[in-house]
């Protein structure tokens, strides 16, 4: 019997710990599993789809801020403020780290002390549940601490306590300005572009550095502040020695970007009156949904002017000024009126809504009882930018197509200048610069 016992008590031993990590309860409703570990991306990303609206930005205290990018001088006069949701009424310990990287983001060889005052574990100790929303959630806030020299830098958050369990990435860039960035902002000098690209010349005078190799200094430039479709890795068209100052206009579009089209928008900040954009809103059982005007292509010969925010989304409930606790998650439905489906491609809606990428929960599904591509997809009450973007296998991010692209459009375009002193192992960025684009 005894015997019996024992070969019992080895069988469940045994089994039970064949059961995959991801079928074991943790107690805490969250599954760690090594079948679907999660791999660290040095770029902007969410990990997870119950962490909504994640925000790193200057912070001043106007609702304008989280329109601006994530980046500061070295000073850092203002502070910077990392937000994020966490569906559910759940709270969950949350830390913050930085990693500090090179020019092509990947890490550097700088240890943790030399770009930190603090041990790199931050918990995030601030956070709200949401007051009278039909979606509950977890609102946390974070500022983050200064750091000791300029970069780039990949802040990374992880839950409980688990280095490994990355719920967000932000890249970040911290700047000084040694050098300096004259640019001359033009239509394209390729004749095949020059109605739909802009161009963006560059000088930049080293007078004020020793710097021993010129032509190691790196560029890259954004429109947008997109890192998406950056210009990475400019290197000097020519180099003045006698004038210390490098020269980067260029004559076959290494420096060109397409213009695009001012974005789209809709404001749900009210669901009680409807926004710009908004067809209507629809209240049954308690629930709410918006629909946005039935959307068409606007690949045009003629530019249309109008205002826009360039990609971006600013969140605000107008009836408690409130956004960030108030605001609600609502159902929201999109449709693009096309004839015909786009056989062999795929429709995407794109911005920062969509983190600047083709995400699976906002690809479209065409109908053709309303000859449409539609999605709903619930957003945080606001006023958003969009457009809509084609992928196939000739093009993995068409926004022209439906689009177009008009050398008119008014875009934000800046500079990060980078460069590695010899005998130190970082790339530092020695210049910044930022300018629009103002052709009407």
């Amino acid at each position: 019997m005894k015997n019996c016992l024992l070969l019992l008590l080895v069988f469940n031993i045994v089994f039970s710990s064949c059961v995959p990590v991801s079928q074991q309860g943790t107690g805490g409703g969250n599954t760690v599993s090594y079948y679907n570990k999660k791999t660290l991306k040095y770029e902007d990303v969410i990990y997870e789809d119950r962490i909504r609206t994640a925000l790193l930005y200057p912070y001043t205290g106007s609702p304008n801020d989280i329109m601006q990018p994530a980046l500061s001088h070295l000073s850092q006069s203002t502070p910077l403020m990392l937000e994020f949701d966490d569906l559910g009424t759940t709270y969950a310990t949350y830390n913050v780290r930085f990693i500090h990287c090179n020019a092509d983001w990947t890490p550097s060889m700088l240890s943790e002390i030399q770009y930190l005052s603090d041990y790199n574990d931050f918990l995030i100790s601030t956070y709200s549940v949401s007051v009278n929303t039909l979606v509950p959630y977890m609102h946390y806030k974070f500022q983050l601490p200064r750091v000791k020299v300029s970069g780039n830098y990949l802040i990374v958050v992880t839950r409980d306590g688990n280095q490994d369990e990355y719920v967000i990435t932000k890249r970040l860039v911290i700047y000084t300005e040694p050098l300096a960035i004259g640019n001359k902002f033009r239509y394209s000098t390729m004749g095949s572009q020059r109605d739909s690209h802009q161009q963006v010349d560059l000088t930049i005078n080293y007078a004020t550095m020793n710097i021993v190799a010129p032509q190691d200094i790196k560029v890259v430039i954004r429109q947008n502040y997109r890192w998406d479709n950056a210009i990475y890795n400019l290197r000097p068209l020519y180099i003045r020695e006698f004038e210390k100052t490098l020269d980067y206009a260029y004559f076959s579009g290494e420096n060109t970007f397409p213009g695009g089209n001012e974005w789209r928008s809709f404001d749900t900040r009210s669901v009680i009156t409807p926004g710009v954009n908004i067809e209507n809103i629809r209240r049954d059982n308690g629930k709410i949904e918006v629909n946005i005007m039935e959307d068409k292509n606007r690949n045009f010969p003629a530019y249309n002017q109008q205002p826009d925010i360039n990609g971006k989304f600013i969140i605000e409930k107008k009836e408690t000024g409130e956004g960030f606790i108030n605001a609600d998650y609502i159902p929201t439905n999109f449709r693009l009126k096309l004839k015909d489906e786009l056989l062999e491609s795929k429709v995407y809606i794109f911005g920062e809504l969509s983190n600047w990428e083709l995400q699976n929960k906002f690809a479209m599904r065409y109908d053709s009882t309303c000859a449409c591509y539609k999605l709903k997809v619930p957003l945080k009450q606001g006023y958003y930018n969009y457009e809509y973007v084609i992928k196939n296998k000739v093009n993995p991010k068409n926004e022209i197509e439906l689009e177009g692209s008009y050398v008119q459009t008014e875009n934000t375009y800046d500079v990060i200048v980078y460069y590695r002193i010899p005998g130190t192992v970082n790339d530092q960025i020695v210049g910044y610069l930022n300018f629009k684009s103002y052709y009407r």
